[in-house]
């Protein structure tokens, strides 16, 4: 009987990439599946079945020699692998499998132009650009200028080259990350791609990028770290200085106050020295003797020689104001 099990479009594309990696699996795994007659059945649980009796010990199937089982056996956990990845992700792998199993189309392609010497991707312009589209992702990966080579250069050999056709692969698989979220915060819309974060994620799905890219784009990001590093530094020092010139004028806002405060008091002592008909010109004087006593009484304590001193300060003010007036 034959193996005439339905597979969906995905497992088809899980087993033809199985295939490509373990030549002959498909035709052990029919032979296998046909004697176990696991007619019409899930895949897992055939593949689990044909697991089981197949690779165990008790086995009873005895025209496997050593070799078929171990292919067998890697073949399976395969599989198992390929189930858990993304669907574009094992689509893009088996376009790019198929792609490099077809020489004469590569063979084709050397003679367009985007294999010419001069379509070579400018890395370190790129590697400074924020952010990339997909289009400009795929184009970098291969290699080639996004402004040159990209889809609608690329359209007119759509279905007639492979390498348009690992270029398309790989664009679908962007534009897929991204709309997961997995390269960004997807804004700005037309360009959504950090460039770091494309080179880890393009890494952890394996996929193969020139090293000048991963060079240019990580030199960039050092540099630009540097010099946010070097304006932080700068506007912290610009900071501190800002506050110590706001200090220092506040300390000269305050001794200008204290210069005003001062002759406002001067004033007051000359206007109140009137009252104890204090007059400069005269050699001996009782006033300060009796603003002492009355500074007293108010429970106040001012020696004689502070308040002359401070009585000959307001005259002096007074003077120069009234020079100042006359003049």
């Amino acid at each position: 009987m034959k193996f005439t099990k339905k597979i969906q479009d995905l497992d088809s594309v899980v087993r033809d990439l199985v295939e490509n990696r373990h030549p002959g699996f498909k035709k052990i795994y029919n032979a296998i599946a046909d004697e176990l007659d696991l007619d019409e059945i899930d895949a897992e649980a055939a593949d689990l079945a044909i697991r089981n009796e197949a690779l165990s010990p008790t086995s009873k199937i005895t025209t496997l020699s050593e070799e078929q089982r171990k292919l067998l056996d890697e073949a399976l956990d395969l599989k198992d692998d390929f189930r858990e990845k993304p669907e574009a992700e094992l689509r893009f792998t088996l376009s790019e499998s198929r792609a490099s199993s077809s020489p004469s189309r590569d063979l084709d392609d050397q003679w367009l132009f985007f294999n010419k010497a001069m379509c070579v991707a400018d890395f370190f312009k790129w590697s400074k650009m924020a952010t990339w589209s997909a289009e400009e992702a795929a184009s970098l990966c291969l290699g080639k200028p996004p402004e040159d080579v990209n889809a609608t250069s690329l359209l007119p050999f759509v279905g007639r080259s492979a390498f348009v056709q690992r270029y398309n692969g790989l664009r679908t698989l962007i534009e897929r990350a991204v709309q997961a979220g997995h390269l960004g915060t997807g804004l700005p819309a037309s360009n959504p791609i950090d460039p770091e974060r494309f080179i880890a994620w393009a890494r952890q799905m394996e996929i193969e990028l020139p090293p000048e890219m991963i060079k240019a784009v990580s030199s960039s990001r050092k540099a630009m770290e540097e010099r946010e590093a070097s304006l932080a530094q700068l506007k912290s020092e610009r900071d501190e200085l800002v506050k110590r010139v706001e200090e220092l004028q506040a300390k000269d806002d305050e001794k200008e106050l204290g210069k005003v405060e001062r002759n406002k008091l001067l004033t007051m002592i000359a206007g109140m020295s009137r009252r104890y008909n204090y007059e400069p010109s005269k050699i001996r004087s009782n006033v300060a003797a009796r603003i002492e006593t009355d500074v007293k009484l108010a429970g106040l304590e001012l020696s004689p020689e502070t308040i002359l001193k401070r009585l000959r300060q307001a005259e002096a003010l007074r003077a120069k104001i009234s020079d100042a007036k006359n003049s």
